[in-house]
Order: structure tokens, then C-alpha cells, then sequence
């Protein structure tokens, strides 16, 4: 499986992968912009808003600062 799609698996976006932006809700381009950072393998993700998918997505990787 691509990165790609690994990503849009484990934040739930495998059925909007054809979908434009514009269709997407708020919180579904949320978790785009973090399947990006996924994707490009980023060691670190700072959010600057409450995350939801975070917690469940890696529940003992994340600090709240």
C-alpha cells in the first residue's frame, strides 16, 4: 500500500480520495493536511488547535504543551 494510501486509511479519507477540497468538511481537510505531513514522513507535528483523530491515531506519541 502507498503512503498515500496508508495515510488516507488510517484518517479515514479513503472514500473522499477523488473528492476537491471544497467538498471536504473542516475537519476533513484537517486530517489531509496531517495525511501531507504523514506522507512526506515528518519527525514532528505541531498542531496549534485540538486535534481529535490525534489521540486515536497515536494515543502514546502526543504532548500537550
Amino acid at each position: 500500500m502507498s503512503g498515500r494510501l496508508a495515510a488516507a486509511d488510517i484518517l479515514g479519507l479513503t472514500e473522499f480520495l477523488a473528492h476537491k477540497p471544497a467538498d471536504l468538511s473542516d475537519s476533513q481537510r484537517q486530517r489531509v493536511a496531517l495525511g501531507r505531513a504523514m506522507v512526506r514522513d515528518a519527525p514532528i507535528f505541531l498542531i496549534d488547535e485540538r486535534f481529535p483523530i490525534w489521540r486515536t491515531i497515536a494515543p502514546a506519541r502526543h504532548y500537550d504543551l
